[in-house]
This record gives C-alpha cells, sequence and structure tokens, in this order.
C-alpha cells in the first residue's frame, strides 16, 4: 500500500534519521511566507515545527515544509457535534466523549 524506498540514513550516533535526498532551505526576506507553519532550523541546529514572523525570522537558519501524509495512511473521524458539556477523553484504550460532570468524576 505504502512505498518503503530507503531515503534515510543513521547519523553516527545511530539516534537519528537524516534524509539522503532533501535539504534544509535557506530562511530569507521571503521564505518561507510569515504565519505558516513548516519545519524550522533554528540558529543552534535544533529543528522544530513553528512559524516564522518578521520578529523571530534571524532566529532561524533553514526551513522546510511539512510532509504531506498520504491518502490512506490515516483514519480521519469527523469530530460529532455534541454541543456543550462534552470532553473527549482517552478511557480504555480509545478516546471517547464523556459529559464534562462525568470526567470530573
Amino acid at each position: 500500500m505504502f512505498e518503503n524506498k530507503m531515503t534515510h540514513k543513521l547519523n553516527h550516533t545511530g539516534n537519528v534519521a537524516v534524509s539522503t535526498d532533501r535539504h534544509w532551505m535557506a530562511v530569507t526576506d521571503t521564505a518561507p511566507p510569515a504565519g505558516v507553519k513548516c519545519n524550522l532550523l533554528t540558529r543552534y541546529g535544533v529543528a522544530i515545527i513553528g512559524t516564522v514572523t518578521a520578529s523571530n525570522r534571524p532566529d532561524f537558519a533553514g526551513w522546510e515544509p511539512l510532509a504531506r501524509v498520504p491518502d490512506g495512511m490515516l483514519t480521519i473521524h469527523p469530530c460529532p457535534d455534541l454541543g456543550t458539556g462534552y470532553k473527549l477523553e482517552f478511557r480504555g484504550g480509545n478516546f471517547q466523549f464523556v459529559k464534562q460532570y462525568e470526567a470530573e468524576k
């Protein structure tokens, strides 16, 4: 279903997967677009997901778009319209919507 071609290798310590076919793009005055979520490389070499603004642009050295999720990889369940008074909780290995007063017991 999903093609798993080798596009990475492990670094010298064996604890970081590094791409063999992609590189960080330089942060410039116009790239990445301000206010858009993307992968960012700080000037200290730390990779984060975030947004660039005019004031924090100098803090970043590189960027790349977020990876696309292939069709069929995730099963997305629409959030039911339950109105007010419900809370999403993880119970018994599953997420469940429970009435707020039940969640607080």
